[in-house]
C-alpha cells in the first residue's frame, strides 16, 4: 500500500507541473498578444497623423506663391510650427504639426502623441539640420500608458518643382 501510495503522489506532483507549465505558458502568450495588438493600435495612431501630413502643403509659402524663390522662401527652421490663427485640424502645409501633441483614448489606455518637422539633411535624413532645404521630416512619438517603450513613425518628404 505504501509503494502504491508513493506512486499516486508522484503522478500528482507530476501532473500538477505540468498544469503550472501550461497556463504559465498561456498566460505569456496571451501577454504576448495582447502587446502585440497595443502596438499595432499605437502604430495606426501615429500614421494617422503621417497620412492627414501627406495631404498638405510642402511650405507655407507654396499657399501664397506657387513658384517662389527656393529655398529661400521656405520657412525657416526655427519657425516651424503652425501659424498664428491655424489649429489642428486645419493645418495646410507639413511643418504645422512640429511641436502638436495629442491624447488619444483607446480601449488598451491612452496614446499620448508628439511630432517633430524639420528639415533634414539630403544625403543622411536622420540628421536634422538648421538651415532650409528640400527635405522636411516628421518623426511621430507615440506613448502608451502600457507599453514601455513610444512607438516612433517616421516618414520624409521632399519637395519636387
Amino acid at each position: 500500500m505504501g509503494n502504491h501510495m508513493m506512486f499516486v503522489i508522484g503522478a500528482g506532483v507530476i501532473f500538477f507541473t505540468a498544469v503550472l507549465s501550461i497556463n504559465s505558458t498561456l498566460l505569456h502568450n496571451y501577454g504576448l498578444i495582447s502587446e502585440s495588438g497595443i502596438l499595432l493600435t499605437t502604430s495606426s495612431i501615429g500614421q494617422e497623423i503621417i497620412e492627414e501630413a501627406q495631404g498638405k502643403l510642402f511650405d507655407e509659402i507654396l499657399s501664397v506663391d506657387p513658384s517662389p524663390e527656393l529655398p529661400g522662401y521656405f520657412t525657416a527652421p526655427d519657425s516651424l510650427g503652425n501659424e498664428n490663427g491655424e489649429a489642428y485640424p486645419l493645418f495646410d502645409d507639413i511643418d504645422d504639426y512640429n511641436g502638436f501633441t495629442k491624447i488619444v483614448t483607446t480601449p488598451s489606455g491612452n496614446c499620448s502623441l508628439v511630432v517633430k518637422v524639420g528639415y533634414v539633411d539630403s544625403i543622411n535624413i536622420d540628421q536634422w539640420v538648421s538651415q532650409k532645404g528640400f527635405y522636411k521630416k516628421i518623426e511621430v512619438n507615440v506613448f502608451n500608458d502600457v507599453v514601455p517603450n513610444a512607438v516612433i513613425l517616421s516618414h520624409l518628404f521632399c519637395f519636387r518643382k
